[in-house]
């Protein structure tokens, strides 16, 4: 499947958050390298956001990066 499929699938799908189709839409207009770069970084802080909750307490910093990463 081309990018521009799965573009058309994800805006097309209503179980598809409205956040998500906005970002994608808004990312087409960066370059891709630096659009990647910072989805990489974004999916990095949310999976050491979502351990922390998951643990349900403070973790040191590279106890939570094990598990991210």
């Amino acid at each position: 499947m081309t990018y521009e499929q799965h573009k058309f699938q994800i805006r097309t799908d209503p179980s598809v958050s409205y956040w998500l189709k906005a970002a994608i839409e808004a990312l087409d207009k960066r370059d891709p390298v630096d659009a990647y770069n910072d989805v990489q970084t974004l999916a990095m802080v949310l999976g050491v956001r979502r351990v922390e909750i998951v643990a349900g307490e403070d973790l040191s910093a590279d106890a939570v990066l094990s598990q991210v990463l």
